[in-house]
This record gives structure tokens, sequence and C-alpha cells, in this order.
């Protein structure tokens, strides 16, 4: 990859003010505060238009899913907004990552898989999904389905490159954090190559420290989208399987499935690069058994790892790691359970987000 793919994302993310315009972070322009703004503008006119159209739908909903569905669009809306503002309040520390990544790169044997293929099919999954449901509901509602979605191929556009370009930061981080590893494991000399890896090892976590300041929120508000969106959707194949309309229950299987594995990959990402830290920390107190003679240069070392360790926190509210998907399914669980108890009248044609 080396940065060409997060060059990719840039190219396509300034074009939703959702990044700097390339990774030579410079302080932004007035035209680019003018495109924000612009943006800002597009969301907000966007919304309203949308909920205008939508209240006919809305006012068929009962109290609980009328509250799920302001959520739903409130989420999204702050989302793009936090979006749209993260490069701008947050361009220094935009300017640290990309340093620093390139910093790291500069260590022995990093490689990172070329991964240009994952953006298309990342593309091509998205886009599929928007086609089957345009396809299915369409037919249904007519001219009056795009008045009332027409924001949201947009939105979820924003949030789904959001999320791809969290995954490929994370995944250059992961690749520096395996060149450690490698580091460690074929030290010879604990002079240089000791240094080295107490370098590497403390920019990486003043990375992921920087990475948590820049993508806290927006993470935060992508876990609160899906996870109420699986719930909604859950339900609705509960109220559809009932019925013999199998366009619209794959629809909601096949969103489902999209918008679940947006976050899955994200936390078992977030879980491969701890994974990888904890084989670093591993192999480092292997080897101060290997080295006796070394022993206090190794405890210093296993020391700095140690107080180094990478935490991924969601805007200092929690962190993520592999049971992350457990409390979100089990919070899904519970509210499903309440759902189906108080919507059980529910009309497959309301299934509709």
């Amino acid at each position: 990859m080396n940065f060409k793919l997060l060059r990719t994302v840039f190219a396509i993310g300034k074009l939703f003010a959702i990044t700097p315009p390339s990774i030579d972070i410079t302080n932004a322009t007035n035209c680019q505060k003018l495109h924000a703004y612009l943006m800002i503008i597009f969301y907000t006119i966007g919304v309203i238009i949308s909920c205008y159209h939508k209240i006919s739908s809305y006012i068929r909903y009962d109290n609980l899913k009328l509250a799920i569905k302001a959520i739903l669009d409130s989420s999204l809306y702050i989302f793009n907004i936090c979006t749209v503002a993260m490069p701008l309040i947050k361009r220094s520390q935009w300017y640290i990552l990309i340093k620093n990544l390139k910093i790291t790169q500069k260590s022995d044997d990093v490689t990172e898989k070329k991964s240009g293929r994952s953006f298309v099919w990342f593309n091509f999954a998205f886009w599929s999904c928007m086609a089957y449901m345009t396809y299915t509901f369409a037919n249904i509602m007519g001219v009056e389905f795009f008045k009332q979605y027409w924001v949201e191929y947009v939105q979820l556009y924003v949030q789904f490159l959001t999320s791809f370009l969290m995954y490929t930061i994370l995944t250059m981080l992961r690749a520096r954090y395996c060149s450690v590893f490698r580091q460690l494991f074929n030290i010879r000399k604990f002079g240089a190559a000791a240094n080295r890896i107490k370098h590497d090892i403390n920019i990486l976590k003043e990375t992921v420290d920087v990475f948590n300041d820049i993508f806290g929120w927006p993470t935060l508000l992508i876990v609160v989208f899906v996870s109420l969106q699986v719930l909604a959707y859950l339900d609705n194949i509960f109220v559809v399987s009932s019925t013999t309309d199998v366009k619209i229950l794959l629809y909601n299987v096949i969103l489902l499935l999209l918008f679940a594995g947006e976050v899955g990959v994200h936390i078992l990402t977030v879980d491969s690069i701890l994974q990888e830290f904890e084989k670093i920390l591993g192999l480092a107190c292997g080897l101060r058994r290997r080295f006796e003679y070394k022993e206090e240069e190794f405890c210093k070392l296993i020391d700095i790892i140690i107080d180094n360790s990478p935490k991924f926190s969601v805007a200092r509210f929690f962190t993520i790691d592999r049971s992350t998907i457990l409390r979100i399914f089990e919070t899904i669980s519970t509210c499903l359970i309440i759902m189906i108890q108080f919507n059980s009248n529910l009309q497959p044609s309301d299934c509709i987000d």
C-alpha cells in the first residue's frame, strides 16, 4: 500500500470535505473552509427536505419506533457534520498522524499488502446494496422513495467512506507493529536495534492516541447508528418473515450484513493490532530469559513496551477490543426483545430504513 491507498481515499474524501486535500498536510485555505460550510448547508437542507417528506411515514410509527427513527436520522446528520468539521479543527492532529506514519515507514522491512482492490470491492458492495434498495422500494413507492431518501445516499456513502478511511489507517498501523515484531525477533545485539524498537513503539503509541483524537466521535456515532440500524433490520425481518414479500426480506438481510460488517471489520482490525502488540510483549519477555546477561536492559525495554501499549478509545466512553462485538450483540438482543413486544403490529410497508 505505502500510502497509495490512503492517497486514493483522500482523493475521494476531499470531494465530500471529510479529509484534507492530500497527505501533505497544510493549513486549511479559505476555499477549503468554504467547501466545508457548503457541505454542512447541503446536509442540513437535504435532511430537512427528507424529513418533511417522511412525515407521512413517521406518523404511522408507535412511540418506540419513532424514537429509534429520530435517533437514527439525528446521529447520521451529526456524524456528517462531525466528519466535515474534522479536517478543519483537527488539522494539527492530521499532520502528526501522517508524519508518524511516514516516520515508521522508514523502519526496516515495513511492507503493506497491496489493498487497492479492497477499495474497489468496498464500493462495489456498497453501491450494489444501494442499487438493490432502489430497485426494491422505487417499485413500491415510486418517486416518493427518492423524495424521502435521496440525501441518505450521500450520507451513507460518506459514513462508509469514513469507515474505510479508518480501516486503511488501521491496516497501516498493524503493518508497523508487525515490523516492530520482526525487528525484535531478529535482534542480535541490544544496542542500536533496541533503541530503534523503543523509538518505534513510542511513535506508534502516539499515533494511536492521535487516531483516537481524530476518529473518536465519528466512531461513536457510527456504532450508535449501526447498532440501531441493525436493531431495526432485525425487527423488520421478524415482521416481514411472516409475509411472502421475499424482496423486502432479502433487502433487510443484505443491509443488515452490510452495516454489521462495517462495525465488525473495524473492531476486528483494531483487535488484530492489539494481538500484534501482545506478540511483541510476549517475545520481549521470552528474549529476556534468553539473554540473561542483558536482563536489566530487557526489563527496561519491557517496561517501555508496557507503558506504550495501544488503547483504542471511542470518544473516551469505552475502549475497543474483540469483546466489544459481544457487548453490542447483547445490547441489540435486549432491545430487540423489547421491540418485538411493543411493535407486534408493525406493517411490512413501514420497513424501509
